[in-house]
């Protein structure tokens, strides 16, 4: 099934397969980074003093799912998908939605719903780099708006105030902005 949705004024080709679940398989892929800093010290004949040790670590957990279905025609369709998390075991239906940008033949997949249990998985990472604002754009009209501010205005401190302003409130509205857009999405799904 394809359909065409608007978002941000920019018209994004939604295509889905819907199909019986034949198999599946769930993996995780768990990455750890860490760091240790401090230590060390200094004793001599039972006094002087030891510095603590500062341990950091942070985990990031991926996770892959694999599954094949069957659509209405008999045909068979794989899956390999991260960060979805999908729960579904053979026999259920799912729908598997891509999104595809203006003049591109290959876009991501974005949703998955089982409509078995009606249950909707998004992948939050590809509707947000699908439908956030041109952060070069921004930047421009920000760098504009700093120019404007340097011909206009006198004094380090009102410019420098300005300047803050400006980029703040850039970034802010870029923020509020690439939140919409991605509701917008979501919605449209």
């Amino acid at each position: 099934m394809e359909r065409t949705i608007i978002v941000n004024g920019i018209h994004y080709r939604l295509e889905s397969i819907t199909g019986k679940v034949l198999a599946t398989t769930k993996s995780m892929e768990t990455s750890v980074q860490g760091s240790v800093s401090g230590g060390g010290g200094r004793l001599r004949e039972g006094s002087g003093k030891l510095h603590d040790v500062e341990l950091n670590l942070a985990s990031t957990t991926i996770v892959h799912d694999q599954f094949f279905l069957e659509d209405d025609a008999g045909r068979e369709h794989s899956f390999q998908l991260q960060g979805f998390n999908v729960a579904c075991r053979p026999g259920n239906s799912l729908t598997v939605t891509a999104a595809f940008e203006p003049g591109k033949q290959r876009g991501p997949y974005v949703a998955v719903r089982n409509n078995s249990t009606q249950n909707h998985f998004i992948n939050e990472k590809a509707l947000r780099s699908l439908c956030s604002p041109n952060l070069l754009l921004y930047l421009l009209a920000c760098l504009g708006a700093i120019m404007l501010e340097y011909k206009i205005l006198s004094g380090f401190f009102l410019i420098t105030g300005c300047l803050l302003a400006t980029i703040v409130g850039t970034m802010v509205f870029y923020g509020i902005k690439s939140q919409t857009y991605l509701q917008d999405f979501k919605n449209n799904l």
